[in-house]
C-alpha cells in the first residue's frame, strides 16, 4: 500500500471537507478580498451560485474602472490633480449598483 494510502485522510468526510471550503471561503472574504475589482467580484460571485455567463461582462468593466478610480483616489490623495465630474460619478456608481440588483434578480429566480 502507499504512502498516502495510510495517511489518514485530512477530511474524511463530507461534513469535514464542506466545513473546510466554509472556513476558507470566510477567511477570503474577510481577509483577502479588498473591494469591487473583476476577480473580487467572481470568486463571491460564482461561489454563491451564479454562473459567469450570467454577470454582464460590460459590468465588470464599469465595475474595476470605478474601483480603479476609487483606489487611485484614496490612496494617492493629494498626488492626483484631475477632478472628478460628479455627474460622471453618479453615473458609474448608478450602474455598479443597477448591475448589483439585476444579480439579485438572478438569484432569487434560482
Amino acid at each position: 500500500m502507499s504512502e498516502a494510502a495510510t495517511r489518514p485522510a485530512k477530511y474524511p468526510t463530507l461534513e469535514a471537507r464542506i466545513e473546510a471550503a466554509r472556513t476558507d471561503f470566510h477567511r477570503y472574504v474577510w481577509k483577502q478580498n479588498h473591494g469591487i475589482k473583476e476577480k473580487n467580484l467572481l470568486r463571491l460571485l460564482l461561489s454563491v451560485g451564479l454562473q459567469e455567463a450570467e454577470i454582464n461582462s460590460a459590468w465588470l468593466d464599469v465595475t474595476e474602472a470605478w474601483a480603479t478610480a476609487r483606489g487611485d483616489a484614496a490612496h494617492k490623495g493629494a498626488k492626483v490633480q484631475v477632478r472628478t465630474d460628479p455627474q460622471m460619478e453618479l453615473k458609474a456608481v448608478t450602474d455598479v449598483l443597477d448591475g448589483f440588483r439585476g444579480l439579485d434578480r438572478i438569484m432569487e429566480s434560482k
